[in-house]
This record gives structure tokens, C-alpha cells and sequence, in this order.
């Protein structure tokens, strides 16, 4: 640009300045005209260079203003950034599965082959087994009156849970193989009159927690002999499946348990919680930012109830 103005001055100064031939040794006039000519051509030339400096500087100076509010927008972004890498380290190491559930202690290689069926199944068999042990747990340790006390309008309770997951783990893995569960209690029975068909998802009052329990264990030792006696692709008959039944294999059966603890282990979640105020997946690991007090609990169960109180509709006056 400073460049551009010193040319654009020259132009303008070249009418000013003396034709050559007026030049010649001994001229004063021409030469007195020469003089000046370069005395303006020196003059303009330092003005359009003090202003091409003047305009330098204002632009490196808001380049450096400009980088300067970058820099800390930066710096803001990094600071965010390393909260939130903070935030998913914390969530990795919860995330950890139990000893029970890790696998080997060096890696497999790349390029393995892959999951064969005894494998899947012991995968499947181990994690259905934690998951019903973690249910046991959620409805372990508490007053007798608090595991029966229904939570919801449709009477959700936790010894409730564990009866219900009970009868239907020997249903399935039991009396759809072949091997009916032995001894059963009467409300097994869903076609018998005197049984409601959700006897099962309470304690009756002459049945005590150890009662449940005990039937509990009954009822998964059934189930864990039938399952290891088949392999995955072992077909059982499930009578109340559609019209008439139809047949499915253990694989499926095990993924349908898994997704029926994983039902009822979320329900004894949050009964437990609305008990007695205790959460978290099982003991040793409950998935929860343990670094928070109770105090910061509270804080931001306020934060939530606001977000969600600001999405009311408001009544019309």
C-alpha cells in the first residue's frame, strides 16, 4: 500500500519537475525548478512513508490484540478440555469391570480368532450370574420393613424382586428344558384359581426374607445345573410365547434373562435409594463419583429440580 501512494505521488509530482532539457550546466533557473521539485518529491515521499508506518502499526497492532483474545479463548478451551479428560479418566477407571468379570492379564493379540461358543457362553453364564447376585444384594442388609415396603403406585418392593426373578429364571432354564422346578410353591402355578398372577412380586406375610431367599437359591441352583448341562444352541420350549409357544435356544434365554435382571436391577436401584438414601451398583463398585459429599448431593439434585422446574408450563392467570 506504501508503495502504491509513493508511485501515485510521483505521478503527481512529475509535471512539477524540470523537462530535460532545461537542464543544462549553467541554467540557474532550471536548476533553482529542479530544487524544488525534489524538495516536494522528498516531502510527499516522507509523508506517505510515515503514513504507511502509521497503518503498519495499527494493523500488527490488532493482529496482536486479535491473538491475544485468541490465546485466552484457548486457554479457556484447554482448561475445558482437561475438566472433561479428568471427568472421562474418572469414568474409565469406575467403569472397570469387577475381578470376576475381567479377562486376561495381557492383552490378546491383534488378529484373533473369533469368540467360539464355550466362550460366549461363559461370558453370558458369568454376567447373568453377577447381575442375580447383585440383585440379592440390593435387597439384603436392609429392616425387614423397609424390604417389603411397596415404592411406586404398582407396588414395586425388593423382596418382591427377588421372588419374581426367581420363579421366572426356573421357568425358563428349568421347565422350558424339560426339568420342572421341584417342590414349587402354589402361586408358580399361574393357572391355579387361588393365585393372583403377581403373587410373585410380594412376600406374603407368612413368608420372611430368609424364606425368599432361600427359595432364591433354589431356584438359581436349579436354573445353574440345567444351564450347564446345555450348550448355547440347545433348544428349550417356551410354552408361553406366542400362540402355541415356540422353541428358542439357550443363547437366547440368556440374553432374555440378562435383559430381565438388568430391568429389575435398575427398579432395586432406585427402591433402595428411596429407602434408606444408599445407591451405586454393588458393594465394591458403585459406579458413582464417590468424591462427592453429601452436601454436594444435595447441590445438585437443587441444580437439576431448577433446569427442570424452568420447563414448567406456567398456569394461566
Amino acid at each position: 500500500m506504501g508503495l502504491i501512494m509513493v508511485v501515485v505521488s510521483l505521478g503527481r509530482l512529475r509535471p512539477r519537475l524540470p523537462q530535460s532539457g532545461m537542464w543544462r550546466l549553467g541554467d540557474s533557473k532550471a536548476q533553482e525548478k529542479g530544487g524544488q521539485g525534489v524538495e516536494t518529491l522528498v516531502f510527499w515521499f516522507v509523508v506517505w512513508v510515515a503514513l504507511f508506518v502509521l497503518g503498519l502499526t495499527l494493523v500488527v497492532t490488532a493482529r496482536l490484540v486479535f491473538l491475544n483474545a485468541l490465546a485466552v479463548q484457548q486457554q479457556d478451551e484447554l482448561a475445558e478440555i482437561k475438566r472433561e479428560l479428568r471427568e472421562l479418566r474418572w469414568r474409565l477407571e469406575k467403569s472397570v469391570p469387577p475381578a470376576e468379570l475381567a479377562g486376561p492379564a495381557t492383552p490378546a493379540p491383534r488378529g484373533r480368532t473369533p469368540m467360539n461358543d464355550d466362550e460366549l457362553k461363559d461370558l453370558l453364564v458369568r454376567r447373568y450370574r453377577l447381575d442375580r447376585e447383585t440383585l440379592w444384594q440390593k435387597a439384603s442388609g436392609l429392616p425387614e420393613h423397609l424390604a417389603r415396603t411397596p415404592q411406586t403406585p404398582t407396588g414395586t418392593n425388593l423382596l418382591g424382586l427377588v421372588k419374581h426373578v426367581a420363579l421366572v429364571e426356573a421357568g425358563y432354564f428349568g421347565d422350558c428344558f424339560g426339568g420342572p422346578f421341584p417342590d414349587p410353591p402354589a402361586y408358580y402355578d399361574y393357572t391355579n384359581p387361588a393365585c393372583e398372577p403377581d403373587d410373585d412380586l410380594w412376600a406374603f406375610p407368612g413368608e420372611s426374607p430368609a424364606d425368599v431367599f432361600a427359595l432364591a437359591r433354589r431356584a438359581a441352583a436349579h436354573a445353574d445345573a440345567s444351564i450347564d448341562r446345555h450348550a448355547l444352541g440347545d433348544t428349550a420350549r417356551v410354552a408361553w410365547w406366542g400362540e402355541g409357544g415356540r422353541d428358542a435356544s439357550l443363547a437366547e434365554l440368556l440374553v432374555h434373562m440378562l435383559d430381565e435382571l438388568a430391568r429389575h436391577l435398575g427398579q432395586a436401584d432406585i427402591v433402595h435409594e428411596q429407602l434408606d438414601g444408599s445407591a451405586g451398583y454393588r458393594a465394591g463398585n458403585s459406579n458413582l463419583p464417590e468424591h462427592r459429599t453429601a452436601g454436594e448431593w444435595e447441590a445438585r439434585r437443587a441444580r437439576l429440580q431448577a433446569a427442570a422446574d424452568a420447563t414448567r408450563p406456567r398456569q394461566h392467570e
